[in-house]
């Protein structure tokens, strides 16, 4: 059982006898408006607000205490007042509201001569009681037949009791309410079942409550719908206090076939206070499996919250010597940290770690986890600096786990220019802008200590040694302006600079050396110096656009006009040849046949090198999109409706001016739409115009001039994606069967997500993809021509108001073979649940079969499970 806590009414039940006495004594002595024994007809609500200072016929002491607001009393019946015996009597659907209390029963009686109140129900037609006592104190329930209270002793007795903490319920026959608060329970249970009469609960004959402390009980049983169990505990004890409550957490038993009989999930939570906790668990298994786990969660109100999560595992499957056996060492390093936005204006620290060994994820009964390639993780820290710049700090690391290899950042900072600067514009405008007032200016820098390697090598010294590191520093110069009103012209220079503190030098050795035995023969000897040097390069960039419409209206027909845009853009660029000597980037040395080979001083630096080549271009591209407006009745206000025929269609291709030969490139289409807002379709092709030899080589001749024709199509590729959910509320879905949070071994929430939702009957999504794609084989003057294409769906559905089933598969058709297939079953059991997972085929092949009850705090206590683990079968 897991620790949980309790939390009684007996002090609001206290405050609130005592505010009806008032209440009562007051309005007794205030009868001077009534005769004897009158009756009032109180079908609507009444309200009192006094001072109970002033004298009254029954002599109140002077200290008595001030009601401090209004008191609202109602009874549908009526209202009575006895003046020979001292009572008050409200009849039928009596309710007294005081502040945050309110009480509402059938009958309610206060007797000022013994200072007691009695409430109880009252019977109906056919006997039954109904109307019983419910007591609430700002969301503190509880119900019962009936209850007494003297308020000179402070005692009070409540017969057949219901109350609810958190997920618990509380039922006892009789309940005595002692004058320090102590309550003690007769025949009482224990059970997180809302009914009246629970499905299941834990039976004791009596319980000792102490406030804000602890229930302790004598020997205890389980029963389950009303029939006892052999699960005996001699005694109980459950802390009873506000908040979170430290204790221990009761390990689960089982056995698995080839790690032997277990004990999961025991250890010890600590509840260090409200904005901090512990939870210490472990797993044992008789062949030698053991795993410890740590999970913290802390928050800090309008500051921050996180949590953190720590794993450490020997897993071992099967006998050692036997052919199948496996051992492995995994842990989990996890942290989240979220950062308020109103804990501070100017800076933000988050943080998502998640380091994971190879094999955590390959054992794991997690889907979602076991298709998982790569892991990410990162802590970021920002900045706004003199409200000028932003800084960002970034330590990251993606690990394939996979292949075993790591790109780690440690750290890479940005820094921004928050605001552009026109270093050109006048201070206080006069007239129209200059074109030149336009020009702008930014800057950013980025700084970055990068480690590539493989898990195996981490913890090996020389490994970081091969970190990279750098600085690169961009400033951009952008203008812009219209000539004509409707063509747009933007120029901008580009302007980059690295910072290196590492330079490499290349040189051929070419004699044969002997050390020792060993013959040493000709290789390519590399150095690296160790000296800060800066890297520059820059480039200019031009472009003009406008935008065109037409548009063609019809009169008549359900088609009102059909609208075409096109977007037509000339570019160009420059970028002179940084590998020229006067520059100073590029070397060469000579190789073993004598051959001159140039290479980069920088480049094994973590941005490269300024480009080796000069570059001159003009681009052209056209863009398109055609729309068309029907008549439509659905459309109240205008009418019409728009469709999209064609979302997008372009073509593009450039003259290269630095180049020698084979000036233009290739053109390029590319078109995508969606039909009946479910299908997506796009289209791509390369269209070549120069002649390709057999072996593959473009040469500079032009298709025209062998072949006839101005272009060779290259390779083309048509995708088509549907997507389609649907359910019985009209509602698209992601998750189909989704079931309890908590769930959190291998079965059916993993495979499907959150929580069951019985207000939609049926869900149904499917997704299919298909790709053709056409490449040209040069040597064989022929067209190789490759088809993929892939079928996804769900589907759940009630079966009955209480039975929910959930289906998921897939097709890939290439393999000819199913994809991940489960088939789930989740049976709602009032106060408890079926669950079952079925994976027929595949390497996760399996069932699980588990009846438990909802509650958290039970969850993992009372439970039956029968699975066939796929880890087990290995």
């Amino acid at each position: 059982m897991k620790p949980h806590s309790f939390h009684f009414f007996n002090q609001s039940f206290k405050y609130c006898l005592r505010l009806i006495c008032i209440w009562a004594l007051f309005s007794f002595s205030n009868t001077s408006l009534f005769s004897q024994n009158q009756i009032i007809n109180d079908t609507s609500k009444l309200s009192l607000k006094t001072d109970t200072t002033s004298a009254d016929s029954l002599n109140l002491k002077k200290n008595s205490k001030v009601i401090e607001s209004r008191i609202d009393y109602s009874a549908t019946d009526s209202v009575r007042f006895d003046m020979i015996a001292k009572k008050v009597y409200l009849y039928r659907k009596g309710e007294i509201k005081y502040q945050k209390i309110d009480l509402k029963s059938g009958q309610i009686e206060v007797e000022f001569d013994k200072r007691e109140l009695r409430a109880c129900g009252i019977k109906d037609t056919n006997g039954r009681i109904v109307e019983k006592p419910e007591f609430n104190d700002d969301g503190t329930t509880f119900k019962s037949e009936e209850l007494y209270y003297n308020f000179d002793t402070k005692k009070g007795v409540i017969t057949t009791l219901k109350t609810q903490e958190g997920e618990a319920y509380i039922h006892g026959e009789r309940v005595k309410k002692m004058e320090n608060d102590v309550t003690y329970i007769r025949h009482g249970k224990f059970t997180t079942c809302d009914d009246d009469h629970p499905h299941f609960d834990i039976r004791f004959n009596r319980a000792k409550m102490i406030p804000n402390d602890k229930i302790v009980t004598g020997p205890a049983m389980i029963y389950i719908a009303d029939v006892p169990t052999p699960l005996f505990i001699p005694f109980g004890f459950f802390p009873n206090k506000k908040g979170q409550s430290s204790g221990i957490i009761i390990p689960n038993p089982g056995s698995a076939p080839r790690r032997g009989f277990f004990f999961k999930e025991g250890g010890y939570f600590f509840a260090f206070s409200d904005k901090l906790n512990l939870k210490l668990t472990g797993d044992i298994y008789s062949r030698g499996s053991w795993a410890i786990r740590g999970l913290s969660n802390y928050a800090k109100r309008y500051k921050y919250n996180g949590s953190i999560n720590l794993s450490y595992s020997l897993n071992r499957y099967g006998e050692q010597g036997d052919p199948d056996f496996e051992k492995s060492r995994d842990f989990t390093i996890q942290w989240v940290h979220i950062q308020d936005p109103k804990a501070h204006p100017n800076h933000r620290l988050s943080a998502n770690v998640n380091l994971v060994s190879s094999n955590s994820y390959k054992y794991s009964l997690n889907a979602n986890s076991y298709f998982t390639n790569t892991t990410q993780s990162s802590i970021n820290y920002t900045a706004n600096l003199w409200d000028r710049f932003s800084m960002s700090m970034d330590f990251s690391q993606t690990y394939n786990i996979n292949t075993g290899d790591m790109n780690i950042n440690l750290p890479s900072i940005t820094l921004n220019s928050t605001q552009r600067y026109y270093p050109l514009k006048h201070k206080k405008q006069v007239g129209k802008t200059k074109w030149y007032e336009n020009i702008n200016l930014n800057y950013s820098l980025r700084a970055d200590n990068q480690l590539n390697t493989n898990d195996s090598a981490l913890l090996d010294r020389k490994t970081f040694k091969n970190m990279k590191n750098g600085m690169v520093h961009s400033i951009p110069i952008n203008s812009s302006f219209n000539i004509f009103k409707f063509i747009n012209i933007s120029n901008s220079i580009n302007y980059t600079e690295r910072w290196y503190t590492q330079t490499v030098e290349k040189k051929w050795i070419s004699d044969t050396t002997y050390q020792g035995t060993d013959t040493i023969l000709p290789y390519l000897e590399v150095t690296k110096s160790n000296r800060f040097v800066a890297a520059r390069d820059f480039s200019f960039n031009a472009s003009a656009s406008t935008r065109m419409y037409g548009i063609v209206q019809f009169k008549r027909g359900p088609i009102v006009a059909i609208r075409h845009v096109l977007n037509p853009s000339v570019s160009f660029s420059y970028r002179p040849d940084f590998s020229k000597k006067f520059w100073g980037y590029y070397k060469t040395y000579t190789d073993k046949y004598g051959k001159e080979v140039p290479y980069s001083i920088f480049e094994e630096g973590i941005y490269g090198s300024p480009p080796s080549q000069k570059y001159g271009s003009i681009g052209f591209s056209l863009g398109n999109n055609l729309e068309m407006k029907v008549r439509s009745k659905k459309d109240t206000v205008t009418g019409t409706t728009k469709i999209v025929l064609i979302e997008s269609f372009s073509l593009s291709t450039a003259y290269n001016l630095a180049a020698d030969s084979l000036n233009w490139s290739p053109i390029s289409l590319y078109a995508r739409t969606t039909l009946f807002k479910k299908i997506a379709v796009s289209y791509s092709s390369i269209w070549d115009p120069y002649v390709i030899l057999p072996n593959g080589q473009r040469i500079n001749q032009f298709e025209w001039t062998k072949n006839k024709r101005f272009l060779r199509l290259d390779n083309t590729t048509w995708t088509f994606d549907i997507s389609w959910s649907l359910n019985s509320k009209g509602k698209t879905t992601s998750n189909p069967l989704s079931l309890p949070s908590g769930y959190d071994y291998y079965g059916i929430n993993e495979v499907l997500g959150q929580q069951v939702d019985f207000s939609i009957p049926w869900n149904f999504s499917v997704n299919y993809n298909y790709r053709y794609t056409s490449s040209r084989i040069a040597s064989l003057f022929n067209y190789k021509k490759t088809y993929v294409q892939s079928l996804g769906m769900s589907f759940d559905m009630n079966v009955t108001p209480k039975w929910k089933v959930g289906v998921r598969s897939g097709y890939d058709f290439e393999t000819g073979e199913f994809t991940y297939t489960s088939l789930d079953i989740y049976r709602d059991l009032h106060c408890w649940e079926m669950l079952f997972n079925w994976i027929p085929f595949g390497y996760r092949s399996s069932w699980n079969f588990t009846i438990r009850v909802k509650a958290n705090m039970l969850r993992e206590s009372l439970k039956y499970e029968k699975k066939n683990d796929y880890r087990d079968r290995r």
